[in-house]
């Protein structure tokens, strides 16, 4: 038998390179695919400079084992008689009846040594496929633009090798090139962007929001803007992430927000602003009205003020919980208490299983920045409290345990809140429209309210004073525009009204309906005058001369005869007997079809619908803190923070993430983090 030194001794042949092979188990069968006959055997794999020209050989291997050439198959490793003088028929009649091959259609063979795992990656072939620089740039800062991944991250070592590993051509660039990508995309979106506020031809709802750093402590503006496209599909779409000096004053904000609508060209399209709710925000409103053409806004302004659901929901959970005073502190800490460490929680379930207590609810300590999970945490520890008083017993560093006052106040308080969370859970779908749903629910908490003063508990007649004085003072400013957009959904329309203000304003009920439904009279007549021309159409900046000299005379008539008109549209559409309600209707959908019959109150509810009642999404609802930026993305340059926010809301609105608030299917890099926290 030849040695290794005999092979190595051996001139090679210049069209060959030997691969020298000493791996080969001893003791493999004869015929087995993973060896030859040696028990020791030398493989030699074949290199050509002249290439074979049979397609078989994209799935065969050529090697020589002991002198001899085989054809070694790369699907399942068996081996054929690879001499060139043998042709290759019979490879091809090997590969039709292969077995892994013919359960591998879609997959490509492994280009592996001896026997195959399982676990090793394949090599796709990259046949016709071409490689492109610039190309691989552009996604590269896509991917970062849509998950927040750091402009660093070409510095990282493992994203270093990943590339390499994925395509050795591709030229790590840095990370000013990889910000000028992002500034470029940034700059093309931009333009669709525009293009498609333009295609819509209804008002735009505007929303702002005031993002703060904690480390920095810089402030941002971000304003959105809210609208029904063309297919009637509600849309959303940030405009701008501005950089606000501190500090942040009325005039600053108002500046900021004038300057974003006169960039967009939107000055004379809007329907309404809601702006952070802060002290300010009576002013803001103000000084931008100032700025703004009242004639081109709904009824001269009178709806352009909004209050943010999101802010009243804080302000009456902020007030129940000074009320509950120590009480949720306890009930707080008990909880904090027995979760403290596994041991005491394995104490707590032991002593609920000994009182028959159903163990199915966990102990959560809830987070102070949202209400709801105040809420939960409250109703959960609820449910143990005969374990809560044993444990109180039995165990003597258990000193922070709720009284029976305690328990009976959460309660209360728990009962009460049930209310305002179902809102909170209705204005967190930001992909669906929740302005006419939003007025039944503020009717059925005024129901309620009427019902809380009997109360016997002074705190609890208290806190009923106190969640009344709030409700009423900030869903006034809201009454009218959700009251018009109940009137627009035709499963109410003014029926509801009539079924609510009775017992809600008593004998000044039939009064607030004539209001409620001569606003409605009074927008269409706007929308049917020639001021409602003025708009969506037409450029914001600049006149072109009218070709039709006449088209003034057209407008002059639809304004002079627009109140017959509008009353009798108005007025069918009124005497219509409502729709059932159900669980899936679309309204949106309903107007896109029925509205043809009502051409100017489908465009009303095109605008009105749109129109947002909170300017926070999600769990930002329950968020009673403002929105904190990451401390990674805090540190970048306005302008660079700016272009990865609004592209980044622009991608996923391409792409079928909403267009909204981030609500999407794009997991982040920080999500990991979040998670961990919660836990």
């Amino acid at each position: 038998m030849k040695t290794i030194q005999d092979y190595i001794a051996r001139p090679k042949p210049k069209n060959l390179e030997l691969v020298l092979r000493d791996d080969i188990p001893q003791g493999a069968a004869k015929d087995s695919p993973a060896a030859p006959d040696s028990s020791h055997a030398v493989e030699e794999e074949y290199v050509s400079k002249r290439k074979l020209t049979s397609s078989v050989w994209k799935e065969f291997k050529r090697k020589k084992i002991d002198s001899k050439w085989k054809a070694e198959c790369l699907w399942c490793h068996k081996r054929l008689g690879g001499d060139t003088k043998n042709g290759t028929k019979h490879l091809h009649d090997h590969l039709n009846k292969c077995p892994r091959r013919r359960s591998n259609k879609c997959s490509k063979p492994a280009h592996s040594k001896g026997t195959r795992n399982t676990d090793e990656p394949t090599v796709a072939s990259l046949e016709g496929s071409t490689f492109s620089q610039d190309v691989a740039r552009m996604e590269l800062a896509r991917m970062i633009i849509l998950h927040d991944y750091p402009l660093s991250i070409m510095e990282h070592y493992g994203f270093q090798r990943f590339v390499r590993a994925l395509q050795p051509l591709f030229q790590l660039v840095p990370n000013n090139s990889l910000k000028n990508d992002v500034i470029s995309i940034y700059e093309t979106e931009k333009v669709r962007a525009r293009e498609i506020l333009w295609e819509a031809q209804g008002r735009i709802a505007i929303t702002a929001d005031i993002w703060t750093s904690d480390d920095q402590n810089r402030g941002y503006v971000a304003v959105r803007a809210h609208f029904v496209d063309q297919s009637w599909t509600l849309q959303s779409r940030l405009l701008s992430f501005v950089h606000v000096p501190w500090p942040h004053t009325a005039q600053a904000i108002s500046e900021t927000l004038s300057s974003c609508l006169n960039e967009w060209n939107l000055g004379r399209r809007i329907s309404m602003v809601l702006a952070d709710d802060c002290s300010t925000d009576d002013t803001v409103t103000g000084l931008l009205k100032q700025a703004l053409d009242t004639e081109q806004l709904l009824l001269g302004g009178s709806f352009l003020n909004m209050r943010c659901c999101a802010y009243v929901l804080s302000r009456i959970a902020n007030s129940c919980l000074g009320v509950m005073g120590g009480a949720v502190d306890r009930i707080r800490a008990s909880v904090d208490f027995w979760t403290a460490t596994t041991e005491r929680d394995v104490v707590f379930v032991d002593a609920a299983r000994g009182l028959n207590v159903n163990v199915d609810k966990k102990l959560t300590l809830d987070c102070n920045t949202r209400w709801n999970s105040t809420l939960s945490m409250l109703n959960v520890a609820m449910s143990y409290k005969q374990v809560f008083d044993q444990l109180r017993r039995i165990e003597k560093q258990y000193i922070c345990a709720p009284d029976d006052d305690d328990w009976k106040l959460a309660k209360e308080v728990c009962s009460k809140w049930k209310l305002f969370c179902d809102i909170a859970e209705l204005i967190s779908e930001a992909k669906y429209v929740t302005a006419n749903m939003y007025f039944p629910k503020i009717c059925g908490i005024r129901m309620a309210m009427r019902r809380w003063t009997g109360c016997e508990n002074e705190l609890t007649g208290r806190m009923t004073n106190e969640i009344a004085e709030l409700f009423e003072k900030y869903c006034v400013e809201v009454h009218d525009l959700m009251a018009v957009a109940t009137v627009l959904d035709p499963r109410y329309k003014l029926e509801l009204l009539q079924f609510y203000f009775p017992s809600i304003f008593g004998d000044g009920a039939y009064n607030e309906i004539n209001r409620v439904r001569q606003l409605s009279y009074d927008l269409v007549k706007q929308y049917q005058g020639p001021q409602s021309k003025v708009g969506a159409m037409q450029p914001c900046s600049g006149e072109e001369e009218d070709p039709d000299q006449l088209s003034s005379f057209d407008l002059y008539i639809a304004f002079k005869f627009s109140s017959a008109d509008v009353k009798s549209e108005l007025d069918k559409y009124l005497d219509e007997p409502v729709i059932p309600r159900t669980v899936d209707f679309d309204i949106l959908d309903w107007w896109k079809i029925m509205g043809k019959r009502y051409p100017t109150l489908q465009m009303v509810a095109r605008d009105i619908l749109a129109v947002p009642v909170s300017r926070v999404v999600s769990e930002s609802a329950f968020s009673i803190a403002g929105r904190v930026l990451s401390p990674q993305r805090s540190k970048l340059l306005p302008d660079t923070l700016e272009a990865l926010m609004c592209s980044q809301d622009w991608l996923r609105a391409e792409n079928g993430g909403a267009g909204s608030s981030g609500l999407s299917s794009y997991p982040t890099c920080l999500e990991d983090a979040d998670v961990t926290t919660k836990e």
